[in-house]
């Protein structure tokens, strides 16, 4: 599953760059994947045109992406793919 992941994530960035957080990232590391991302989100108009022309990138994208993951068993509600984790540093200001 981890490839067609990969595969919708890449579609959906050149389909429609631009269209998402600027600052966040998804990363694997053996069977864990983990998102990374700031606040306040921020999203800017494209900064390029897409390798791609097509518009296939699914519409009912959480439909499409809920059977890539495993569930956490023991996780709170509206947990169960995506935890949230310990705030460990904080840089910036204020």
């Amino acid at each position: 599953m981890v490839s067609s992941y990969i595969f919708y994530h890449y579609q959906l960035q050149e389909e429609k760059p631009g269209s998402f957080d600027k600052y966040c990232l998804i990363s694997l590391h053996e069977n864990l994947l983990f998102f990374y991302q700031e606040y306040p989100q921020v999203v800017e108009s494209p900064p390029r045109i897409g390798k791609l022309s097509t518009r296939n990138s699914p519409p009912n994208w959480q439909e499409v992406m809920f059977p890539h993951f495993l569930l956490w068993d023991d996780a709170p509600a509206g947990e169960e793919i995506w935890r949230e984790i310990e705030l460990v540093l904080q840089m910036g200001h204020e």
